[in-house]
């Protein structure tokens, strides 16, 4: 029998064997509530206060008012904790750190409340599945944005499971509630904790030559598909190659797609270096797009097989720019 039921059956035992308005019904509830742990409530008399010869009604109403004092207490001390209520309370401690700042505030108050606010969601940061179930239940309620930000983050980091669906649905959502600023930290939030649901989400976008749709910004969905593969270990991606070879996508996209294969490094395999020496050769790209070509190639190769290319490029380029940005990268790497 559990805890609480011996400790009912307790209380009933010992209110069967008095009667309610008996003398002893006080000293047998005492004896059930202090076996309950319960703190006994302290009654005062009132045979002063009420009326009647040497105060005879007083004896009874006092009993009565006894037993009710001791139910409730077996009530408090039976009644368990209930883990919603702390999980309620941190994240309400959450919602407060992201209390609006006066727009008159200087800019060491701002510094301050954005600290404040990155130290609240590290102490939420864990695998509490039920602590995420409750930040999901409250981002779909009525808050003002930043505080559904901080509510959607929490609910990720704590049961990705159960909101890695409500982050890819959040991505593809276009409508009055769901902001630009929202669906880039879903997808970011995706690309932390659920890996391979943002690549296959990220994969079919990039790969598109057009935008088909309303969508974040083109580098920061590169910068999270490049998180999601690192996080999964995946070599030889072909996504980010294509994207960064090919000449017929915008240059902010093959920017992106440049430096993210650089922060891959060594990691992105044989793909991504081909295709970094491809940009870094073609004469007809930009001198910005090279220049950052050549800085990925740094990244995932020793100079013992960078310096041939660089000499390369320097001779089949007739950009005077670019040519003195080579050899002053050859005089630094190559002997």
């Amino acid at each position: 029998m559990s805890e609480q039921g011996q400790l009912t059956k307790q209380a009933e035992r010992a209110l069967s064997h008095v009667h309610p308005l008996g003398a002893g019904s006080s000293a047998a509830l005492d004896a059930a509530a202090r076996g309950a742990g319960a703190r006994v409530p302290v009654v005062r008399p009132l045979e002063r206060a009420l009326p009647g010869p040497e105060g005879r009604h007083s004896r009874p109403i006092r009993a009565c008012l006894h037993l009710a004092g001791l139910a409730a207490s077996l009530v408090w001390a039976c009644a368990p904790t209930s883990s919603g209520n702390v999980h309620d309370a941190k994240l309400r401690e959450l919602l407060a750190a992201y209390a609006p700042v006066p727009v008159t505030a200087t800019s060491d108050v701002k510094d301050q409340a954005l600290v404040r606010q990155r130290q609240a969601l590290e102490r939420l940061r864990g695998n509490d599945r039920s602590l995420g179930a409750r930040a999901l239940e409250m981002f779909l309620e009525d808050h003002p944005p930043v505080e559904r930000f901080a509510l959607l983050t929490v609910a990720a980091r704590n049961d990705p499971q159960r909101t890695a669906p409500m982050l890819e649905s959040l991505f593809g959502a276009y409508d009055a509630r769901t902001d630009l600023a929202l669906r880039e930290l879903a997808i970011d939030l995706l690309s932390e904790t659920a890996p391979a649901r943002a690549q296959a989400v990220l994969a079919p976008v990039l790969s598109e030559l057009r935008p088909s749709a309303t969508r974040p910004p083109i580098d920061l969905l590169v910068r999270a598909y490049a998180e999601a593969i690192a996080s999964l270990g995946k070599n030889n991606d072909q996504v980010l190659p294509d994207l960064a070879a090919d000449l017929a996508r915008a240059p902010e996209a093959r920017y992106a797609a440049v430096t993210a294969l650089g922060e891959l490094g060594q990691a992105g395999g044989e793909r991504s270096q081909r295709a970094l020496e491809l940009v870094l050769l073609e004469p007809t790209s930009d001198g910005h797009l090279r220049r950052k070509a050549l800085q990925a190639l740094e990244q995932c190769m020793p100079a013992s097989q960078l310096c041939p290319l660089i000499e390369h490029a320097a001779a089949h380029t007739s950009d005077v720019t670019f040519q003195k940005f080579l050899a002053d990268y050859a005089n630094r790497l190559c002997p």
